[in-house]
Formats: structure tokens, C-alpha cells, sequence
């Protein structure tokens, strides 16, 4: 049943590999216990004095058993996968943005990260002089009292072209 998919599901009830573990264990040990327990207390009740009464309490109880361990085993086990899946990833998340800060904070950017920045700051850098030109452009005209009908630049310009 071992795949080479993270987070593959297998069989019918699509329990993840890791807690099929889980479902097993709480499946096995739920059915056990509650046959036991609700066996003694019906056999305490019945006074059962044949065997074939005696066996038909047990039979009975281990069915009884196993339906409701494996209700309670499949919800435990995928609901509690999910619910450690989340606070996992949660904490994996944290941690990476906590790496990343502190990266940021030392100068040690990664290079993808550090272009990426470098590339927005350069961006910002050419628009905000492409606005000051046309400012000044403007300014200019007013003051030599022509009239000015040049469009300010676009604010979603691309390499140098207006959209």
C-alpha cells in the first residue's frame, strides 16, 4: 500500500497512509474493549446457563462492536490526521515566514526573493521618474501659458509601453 505520492489516499473509506495506522489501531482496540465490557454486562444480566445463549450474546455483542469502532475509528482517525495536517502546515508556515524575516533583516535574501524586491523597487524607481518628467513637462507648459494635453504615463505600463 506504500506510494511514492505525498498525501495519497487508499481504499474505499480514502483514509491517508499515516492514519490508516491509526484507524487499524483504534478499530482493533475499540472492537476488543467493547465486545468485553458489553459481553460481561449482558452475560451478568441474563444469567445465561447454556452454552449456545452464551454464544449468541458474544456474537451479538461483537457485531454490535465492531459497528460502532469503526464509525468512531474512521472518524478519530481522518478527522485527527486533518485536524494535525492543519496545525503542521500552520507551523511549517510560520516558521518559513520567520526564516524569511529575519533573512530580510540580515541582507541575506535569497536570490529569487532579492531580484524579485530589487525588480519592484527598479519598477517603482522608472515610474515615479517617468511621472516626474511628465510633471516638469506639464509645469513648464503652464508657465509659458500653452496648453498641455500630453496623457500623464500609464500606470500599467510594461517594459516601456503603454497599455
Amino acid at each position: 500500500m506504500a506510494s511514492d505520492v505525498p498525501g495519497q489516499r487508499f481504499g474505499i473509506p480514502s483514509i491517508r497512509g499515516g492514519a490508516l495506522r491509526w484507524f487499524y489501531g483504534l478499530f482493533g482496540g475499540g472492537t476488543i474493549y467493547l465486545t468485553i465490557t458489553n459481553t460481561l454486562s449482558e452475560l451478568a444480566r441474563s444469567n445465561a446457563g447454556d452454552w449456545l445463549h452464551i454464544q449468541s450474546i458474544v456474537t451479538e455483542q461483537i457485531v454490535r462492536a465492531a459497528g460502532a469502532s469503526l464509525i468512531v475509528s474512521y472518524i478519530i482517525a481522518d478527522g485527527g490526521d486533518m485536524v494535525i495536517s492543519a496545525i503542521l502546515r500552520e507551523r511549517n508556515r510560520l516558521k518559513d515566514l520567520e526564516a524569511r524575516r529575519k533573512a530580510r533583516e540580515e541582507g541575506l535574501m535569497e536570490g529569487r526573493e532579492a531580484g524579485r524586491e530589487a525588480g519592484l523597487k527598479e519598477g517603482y524607481a522608472e515610474m515615479q521618474a517617468k511621472w516626474e518628467e511628465w510633471n516638469s513637462r506639464r509645469e513648464k507648459a503652464e508657465k509659458q501659458g500653452e496648453t498641455f494635453d500630453e496623457p500623464p504615463p500609464s500606470l500599467n505600463s510594461r517594459n516601456g509601453t503603454s497599455d
